[in-house]
């Protein structure tokens, strides 16, 4: 049965830098990794680029289409893998606290995953007309139920955030349970479920499975790594 291990005051401030915050380099011990934060850095400017491809004129719509569906195929993969890296690495601290943690976890990632759906759900219902879009209630179903279901979701990009706490949330309590061994068997899923995504489960929206079933193998891939 995993325990969940007390934080005391006195080591809090390291907990938090050590268990939930970016890891560090070993040498320095107050600069992150400068390969991460490069990832990051490209990860941004592309998903900049796509979003600004995606407002080009009429005349590029076609060189346009396809560039996005370029980039996003490989910078969705990326932040996955970046966050599978960081978690192996707080979960393998040894200074990791599971309350400061899991509260972390939700008042960072779930908290505001919710609190921006429906400050989406109110904008799209003052802005958009009758018949645009969803309405207030399919919206609700798509941000408690169908969270990667685009025609309930008020936007479409938040689902990163649910996808991003599930994968977590699953990757802690493995660890919990079976240390590293629950990682590799994260992995073996996360490679079953990228193969039936095709076939299988890409029409799948409930707790933004489709979407779990896409990514969680880049997750899991960068998570299992020692």
């Amino acid at each position: 049965m995993p325990v969940i291990t007390d934080c005391r005051v006195g080591a809090s401030s390291r907990s938090i830098d050590e268990g939930y915050t970016d890891f560090k380099k070993s040498s320095s011990g107050s600069s992150r990794l400068s390969y991460i934060d490069l990832s990051k850095g490209i990860g941004i400017f592309f998903v900049v680029l796509v979003h600004a491809l995606h407002g080009s004129d009429t005349g590029t719509q076609q060189w346009s289409a396809y560039a996005q569906s370029v980039i996003l195929a490989f910078v969705m993969p990326l932040f996955f893998m970046i966050s599978g890296a960081l978690q192996g690495k707080k979960l393998r601290s040894q200074s990791f606290c599971d309350r400061l943690y899991l509260k972390k976890l939700i008042t960072a990632i779930l908290v505001p995953f919710y609190a921006l759906s429906l400050v989406f759900a109110g904008l799209n219902v003052v802005f958009l007309g009758r018949g645009q879009g969803p309405d207030i209630w399919q919206m609700l179903r798509g941000i408690l139920i169908e969270q990667s279901n685009p025609a309930l979701v008020p936007s479409g990009v938040l689902w990163y955030l649910f996808v991003l706490f599930v994968l977590s949330i699953t990757s802690y309590v493995a660890f919990k349970l079976m240390r590293a061994t629950g990682l590799y068997v994260l992995l073996c899923a996360g490679i079953l479920l990228h193969v039936l995504y095709p076939s299988i489960f890409s029409e799948i929206n409930y707790f933004a499975f489709r979407r779990i079933a896409q990514y969680s193998l880049f997750y899991f891939l960068t998570l299992a790594l020692p």
